[in-house]
């Protein structure tokens, strides 16, 4: 069945053709990603679909019956009433008819005198009661049809998915952040359960754990959808379809954005190889129109010539079929100037906290960067990402330990919402105001991102949000950083303008820390993963780690009745594309103090020391279980059984002041950090004996492997019972 037919759809704004001679039809079951370049014409479509916008030729049909549901980017002014108003209305109507079948029937009239069975009366009142019985079984057949019966506890459940408190959301008077507006719009919206979902943009604002949770909502959701976003890795994990507008044309794909991706290169390549060819065949009979004319063949000449144009007039057609509006923008950032020793800290967080009021962001936080380290920092909305920046940047203080940054180093950032000292200034002239540069320099700074002779004549304060980004770029580029700082730098980018910046940042010579929720860019950024999790800093060594970390912690989640969490269902920790070839681990990066090695190689992946607080053991920093082949003896090492976990000690009955309180979660807290650290590496080191597994394992082998698997089960429920700690302390 198909749920949208558009024919021959054509938009155009003030003259402009923003759409023309769309063709496209959605089955029922159907998830359509639609991706472009900004200003393509993704969001017009969505409006015209949803009847929100008038086509200026063509038709776009929605099938009779189907309730479609909208999520437009901008949601600033969503309703906070989170009852089905169609729910309500026939509740209403449910307890009218009730009322009335209590009245209706012929013995329950006030009437002393019960009516005769066969007379008028008594035939008047049975057909009242049949009219309301009918009318009862049909409205109830419609509140069963819009689930009534489990709304309450589907309300619930979408609520505690989308990490949104009820109490927040019915308190008028609070303010709600852009996350928290996004997520009530996702609420209300799914909530309703329409037939075709329309969605616009809407990962924009949320974090790790509402993604996961919407995209597995959308998974097993089963009507049809349509979703704008330029997320890949959510693309990736949802879409089955793929289309692409460009051009103010459409092209479809079957599959997610990896087969898209796939498909388009090879379309292209495809088409520049017919249009070289095309090239050639014309070069070619040029030549033998000249030698027609050298020999005074003046006929052959002429049929020569006749055949060129034909086949420039098939060059022209071809390409204005085929076009391709992309331009070749691509730009590298230049090398920093301080030469710093490839060992020396650029960066350092010594017992690092931080608190506005009685809200604890962080504490005793540990890492450092070294020169050309990477590291993304990641975490739920409201973790302390942002003021962990501004730590950085000195412009807020910490209330805590040290932060040491290396002198002479120069600081690039990119913030979240970019602003400019002069607003009403040209792209160019922002470009000139800073240091020394020539306008031919700035010229074609500007245009390797993507700024034409135009543009660059264009005001600050008339850019969108992604022209603000690449402009701020374009100054970090001269500015030659030796840190760059990007805050959520895929914001407002359009997936072009995403490969961009991911190669550009592929070459950066530098260390950066980049602020993002995007999977698809952390991953490709490479380098380690620094999240904010349970008031502290996790270092994970690189990104399949931190996945594989995530899907444990919510794993325990799941399985421990008694904690009380975000609930969320399990899911591949490896790319789509990448999930049948898993990538060798490592140990996990150092978090608190670590083992002083030679190299940054070495130094990145020294094994964390683990308190004997949280597990009863004690270990040495040992090269990564990566580097070195896991023999019996390594492993005996590594599964060497311990004492029996320490069991984390009730919160004292007496009430805790907030001094008392804090220190008692930052205890449990590092605990339950120390604990999740030694299971990485005993997880890897699981993994690297399993891949070893063969004819010539001995029984002295799998006795130490049966060892290894008994630790990480007393480690993974001695984890859960510092989780049970903390909530039973009150975690702040």
């Amino acid at each position: 069945m198909s749920v949208v037919i558009i024919e021959n759809l054509a938009k155009d704004y003030f003259g402009r053709p923003v759409l023309r001679n769309i063709n496209l039809t959605l089955n029922a079951g159907e998830r359509l990603a639609v991706i472009g370049d900004n200003g393509s014409g993704k969001t017009t479509l969505l409006r015209l679909i949803a009847g929100l916008e008038t086509p200026s030729a063509g038709s776009c049909a929605v099938a009779g019956g189907v309730i479609v549901g909208y999520l437009p980017q901008d949601i600033s002014n969503v309703s906070r009433e989170l009852g089905d108003p169609r729910i309500t209305a026939i509740e209403h109507r449910l307890r009218e008819l009730e009322q009335l079948m209590a009245h209706a029937t012929p013995c329950g009239t006030n009437d002393p005198i019960a009516i005769t069975p066969g007379t008028n009366a008594s035939r008047a009142a049975a057909s009242d009661l049949n009219t309301v019985l009918a009318e009862y079984d049909r409205v109830l057949a419609r509140y069963e049809q819009l689930g009534g019966y489990d709304y309450a506890a589907r309300l619930s459940a979408t609520l505690n998915g989308l990490g949104l408190d009820p109490a927040l959301v019915s308190d008028s008077g609070s303010a709600l952040s852009g996350g928290e507006l996004m997520r009530l719009g996702l609420a209300r919206l799914i909530l309703q359960h329409p037939n075709l979902l329309l969605l616009d943009e809407p990962t924009n604002h949320l974090d790790l754990p509402t993604l996961q949770w919407l995209e597995n909502h959308l998974a097993a959701y089963k009507g049809s959808v349509i979703i704008v976003s330029h997320d890949r890795w959510f693309i990736d994990r949802i879409a089955t379809r793929v289309a692409h507008l460009h051009d103010a044309g459409i092209d479809t794909y079957p599959g997610n954005y990896s087969d898209f991706r796939r498909q388009y290169e090879e379309r292209r390549a495809l088409v520049a190889q017919t249009a070289a060819n095309l090239e050639e065949e014309i070069a070619r009979q040029k030549d033998v129109r000249q030698t027609f004319l050298s020999h005074r063949n003046i006929s052959g000449y002429h049929a020569r010539d006749r055949l060129v144009g034909k086949l420039e007039d098939r060059l022209r057609a071809f390409r204005a079929a085929n076009p391709d509006s992309h331009k070749n923008v691509s730009f590298r950032f230049l090398p920093p100037p301080s030469n710093i020793e490839a060992k020396a800290e650029l960066l350092g967080f010594r017992n690092l906290s931080k608190a506005f009021g009685p809200r604890l962001l962080f504490s005793e936080v540990n890492c450092s960067l070294f020169p050309g380290e990477r590291a993304a920092l990641v975490g739920d909305n409201g973790t302390g990402k942002t003021t962990l920046f501004r730590i950085i940047q000195g412009t807020v203080a910490p209330d805590n330990g040290t932060i040491s940054i290396a002198g002479g180093l120069t600081l690039g950032l990119l913030e979240q919402h970019v602003s400019f000292a002069d607003e009403s200034a040209t792209c160019l002239e922002t470009m000139l105001s800073v240091g020394d540069l020539t306008e031919q320099t700035a010229r074609a700074t500007l245009a390797q991102l993507g700024f034409d002779a135009i543009e660059i004549r264009k005001a600050v304060n008339v850019l969108s949000g992604g022209e603000r980004s690449r402009l701020r770029l374009a100054l970090l580029i001269q500015s030659r950083p030796d840190i760059l700082l990007l805050d959520e730098p895929t914001n407002h980018l359009d997936i072009r303008s995403l490969q961009i910046l991911e190669s550009a940042l592929s070459t950066y010579a530098g260390a950066m820390i980049v602020i993002s929720h995007d999977r698809y860019f952390i991953n490709r950024l490479g380098g380690k993963i620094w999240e904010l999790h349970n008031h502290t800093l996790l270092n994970h060594h690189d990104f399949d780690y931190w996945m594989r970390a995530v899907e444990r912690r919510q794993r325990t989640t799941i399985t421990s009745p008694t904690v009380t969490a975000r609930p969320a269902t399990a899911f591949s920790a490896l790319s789509p594309t990448h999930a049948a070839d898993p990538q060798p681990v490592r140990a996990a990066g150092t978090i608190g103090n670590s083992a002083t090695t030679a190299g940054k190689a070495d130094r990145s992946a020294t094994a964390t020391c683990i308190s004997a607080t949280a597990t009863g053991t004690t270990c040495n920093s040992a090269a990564p279980a990566a580097d070195s082949a896991i023999n019996a003896q390594s492993l005996s090492e590594t599964a060497k059984p311990t004492s029996p976990p320490t069991t984390p000690p009730p919160p004292p009955t007496a009430p805790l002041n907030p001094a008392q309180r804090r220190a008692l979660n930052a205890r449990l807290r590092r605990e339950q950090r120390e604990c999740l650290d030694r299971l990485v590496e005993l997880e890897a080191a699981q993994q690297h004996f399993e891949v070893g597994i063969d004819a010539d394992t001995t029984p002295d082998e799998y006795h130490k492997y049966a060892e290894l698997l008994a630790e990480i089960e007393r480690l993974q429920e001695n984890y859960v019972r510092l989780d049970d700690a903390l909530a039973a302390a009150g975690d702040e």
